[in-house]
């Protein structure tokens, strides 16, 4: 890459527009502008292009963070050969935007070991990619947070994210908490990983 004199100009004025992604490619481009001999319009179509891919992957990024999954799980890792009574085209309805669109919620039930929440996160993943929001929290730490707030704005802050959010996922629903005694004869309520989707 050739230091340009464009550069220099142009990268501070790209920055000062809030076009870091374009300022830091701009060399590049000058580059391939000038050994392609491409026409202005090519080149700014280019330059820009390229900025808001990588602004837009950094969003994601930034929402898949905030989403504070426990790990990262896409819905192609998901191994459909491991639950076979699940069916792919089924849980691939949910993948499409409208759902989240139409304020759908999704509730997956059974024993533990059979991979509700990576599916879980697998479908809100997705949703992010696509460019919702979403939280991940278990019961238990949710019911721990609500129990330490002592006021009613406290609850409100723990609450708030949960309630803004575009896809929440609420995990463990129905398990006991670690050290809970269950009486002899009752049924535990199997464990579930639900996900709700709101506009």
């Amino acid at each position: 890459m050739i230091t340009r004199p464009e550069a220099a100009v142009l990268e501070p004025l790209l920055e000062q527009l809030g076009l870091h992604q374009a300022a830091a490619v701009l060399p590049d481009w000058l580059d391939r502008a000038a050994s392609q001999e491409l026409a202005y319009a090519d080149f700014l179509h280019g330059l820009l292009e390229e900025a808001s891919v990588a602004r837009a992957n950094a969003a994601t990024q930034k929402r898949l963070r905030q989403a504070g999954f426990p790990y990262a799980a896409t819905i192609e890792q998901f191994d459909f050969r491991f639950r076979p009574e699940l069916k792919r085209q089924v849980v691939l309805r949910y993948l499409d935007p409208t759902f989240v669109e139409q304020a759908r919620t999704l509730a997956l039930i059974g024993p533990p070991g059979l991979g509700k929440t990576m599916l879980a996160i697998c479908i809100a993943t997705k949703h992010i990619q696509l460019g919702a929001t979403a939280r991940f929290i278990t019961a238990q730490h949710l019911a721990n947070q609500l129990g330490r707030a002592l006021t009613s704005a406290g609850r409100q802050r723990v609450l708030r994210p949960l309630l803004v959010c575009d896809v929440l996922v609420l995990d463990e629903l129905g398990c006991a908490p670690r050290g809970a005694v269950i009486p002899r004869g009752s049924r535990s309520p199997p464990p579930a990983a639900a996900a709700a989707w709101r506009s």
